[in-house]
């Protein structure tokens, strides 16, 4: 539904007129004008940017169904220019529809006439003001509302002013419509002096009582510090009004968000307010303050866990659940999938095994499964926070590089292998931004990667005793050969990199033995057979990485070198 709010019709007319104008802007016309003439009046008229066809437009905002006589009225001005140019389109807008009498005569027309001459009601002008991006849709807005506010949604509609457009939302308590909110046409919270505008011209919420998203927002994260603090400390503390933080904290109190007692107020710790909260704040732009908050990190707790374990029907062990915890407190990412990521997947595989006959040793595999894929999914979040600056801060707040964070995860590969990752600190799970110097890595192609993506973070960070044992892992439980020729190669640079070149060149030759015209051990032999003082076998081995790939340029260069 739009509704046009105006202080009186006249002015009413002329910001559906001003809409309806950004509407076919967004829609890609342009050169708008008012035509004033002898007895008819275009309300507008414009010309496509691409195609430079005309178009005429009637807008009327009427509260009752319009009948055939106005639209009578439109087409005698149509007809009258249309003799005048013959690519003339005409459309017809009414926000409050059309009756049948309007419709048979309509119906009625050719159907020539009708592919250049057309009518669209309050839900055609809603389709194009979401295509031209006015807008975003009402479902949006109202999963956007059930994020923040629990109360019963009465109406929602599109408010059209001189002040622009805003989405109102209704709520009801008891089944009585009582309070009222607004988002900006995108979903956006408002400032204070848009909803006592709107309410002031909105006679449907001029007895409402406004809820402030805005206010509330900065009441709930003045609260995170988890005080118990009094109105006038809270409203001093966020510089807004005493009635709204009043009514803010009214509000949250209905919610159960907020504690009132003997007038002072504390945000409530119960899991279902903390869930609540974290699935709105995490995904808007006060995601980092609320998380740092001392509410956030005291109730990423056993609760928490609980929570967790049920959502995605699995069980965790006690060392996994000391380790979720931490992680769980330093990543904003993983704990907003903790409580929204999909779990049908999981809970059909729960309900089969559930109803299945399995052995012991097959529930706990299938358990052991799900919570190395529950893993992944945090652990994924985790890495998304570490590529993002603003993560920063929540860095400095754990002191990280000195905060020792122990992961373990289980990766399953195609054939049903598991990799343990053991992480020693946060800076592990990033890639160092210089190359290793001591050679080329080799990435494996069309498998799952992760075990050999982790080896090679491990060397890049100068972990090689780590490392070393990663690849000594995916060599010993792998026969895939695009990963057992990647972690033999990768296994060598390592021994490389501390200058035992003689196991490194081992490790070479057993990725070549399996791939033979895999370019990098050749250049790598090179490497490390000059570090030994053998510069004309290190040539050989050199040219033949060159053969292998004409345009090898790290090769290239490095034969330059063996011959100047």
């Amino acid at each position: 539904m739009i509704k046009i709010v105006a202080l009186n019709s006249a002015r009413k007319g002329a910001i559906f007129e001003n809409f309806i104008k950004k509407m076919l802007d967004g829609l890609g016309y342009h050169n708008f004008r008012t035509v004033r003439k002898t007895g008819r009046q275009i309300d507008i008229l414009a010309t496509n940017r691409v195609t430079d066809q005309p178009v005429i437009s009637e807008c009327k905002a009427y509260q009752e169904k319009l009948d055939g006589d106005q639209l009578s009225k439109f087409r005698g001005v149509y007809d009258h220019e249309y003799d005048n140019n013959k690519s003339l389109v005409g459309l017809f807008f009414s926000l409050s529809g059309f009756n049948d009498g309007l419709l048979e005569y309509y119906n009625e027309m050719n159907d020539e006439l009708k592919k250049r001459f057309k009518i669209f009601s309050d839900e055609d002008i809603f389709s194009f003001i979401e295509k031209s991006n006015i807008i975003v849709s009402d479902k949006i807005i109202r999963h956007t509302i059930k994020r923040k506010l629990p109360y019963e949604i009465k109406n929602q509609y599109l408010s059209v002013s001189e002040y622009g457009e805003y989405w109102i939302i209704t709520f009801g308590i008891a089944g009585k419509e009582t309070h009222f909110t607004i988002l900006s046409s995108k979903g956006d919270e408002v400032q204070k002096f848009i909803i006592d505008e709107l309410k002031a011209l909105d006679g449907q919420i001029r007895k409402l009582m406004p809820i402030n998203l805005n206010v509330q927002t900065k009441v709930i994260l003045n609260l995170c510090d988890n005080q118990t603090k009094k109105l006038e400390d809270v409203f001093v503390n966020i510089g807004e009004s005493s009635i709204d933080v009043e009514i803010a904290l009214s509000n949250l109190a209905e919610q159960g968000i907020v504690i009132n007692r003997d007038s002072k107020f504390r945000i409530s710790n119960e899991i279902d307010s903390f869930i609540s909260l974290s699935r709105g704040f995490l995904s808007s732009k006060n995601r980092n303050e609320f998380f740092r908050s001392q509410f956030v990190q005291n109730n990423i707790d056993q609760r928490l866990i609980n929570f967790i374990q049920t959502r995605f029907c699995i069980q965790f062990e006690d060392e996994q659940k000391n380790i979720l915890i931490k992680l769980l407190k330093i990543s904003p990412s993983a704990l907003l999938q903790s409580i929204t990521h999909p779990t049908d997947s999981f809970r059909t595989g729960s309900e089969q095994i559930r109803n299945g006959k399995f052995s012991q040793f097959e529930v706990k595999r299938w358990n052991d499964i799900s919570v190395s894929n529950v893993t992944m999914i945090f652990v994924k979040g985790l890495i998304s926070d570490l590529e993002n600056t603003e993560h920063s801060e929540i860095a400095r707040d754990k002191n990280i590089g000195g905060y020792s964070l122990y992961i373990k995860a289980k990766f399953a590969s195609a054939s049903g292998l598991y990799l343990n990752l053991d992480v020693g600190t946060l800076s592990m799970m990033v890639k160092a931004k210089d190359r290793v110097e001591a050679g080329e890595l080799v990435n494996a192609q069309k498998i799952e990667v992760f075990p050999l993506e982790w080896a090679m973070i491990y060397t890049h960070l100068g972990e090689f005793e780590f490392a070393i044992g990663e690849y000594d892992n995916i060599i010993k439980n792998t026969d895939d050969e695009n990963m057992l020729k990647a972690a033999w190669n990768n296994k060598g640079l390592v021994y490389a990199t501390i200058k035992d070149h003689e196991n490194a060149i081992q490790c070479y030759l057993k990725s070549i033995e399996i791939d033979e015209n895999l370019k990098e051990p050749y250049l790598n032999i090179g490497i490390s057979l000059l570090a030994m003082g053998k510069k004309d076998e290190a040539q050989i081995y050199v040219e033949k990485a060159c053969q292998i790939d004409e345009n090898y340029q790290a090769a290239k260069s490095f034969l330059n070198e063996l011959k100047s």
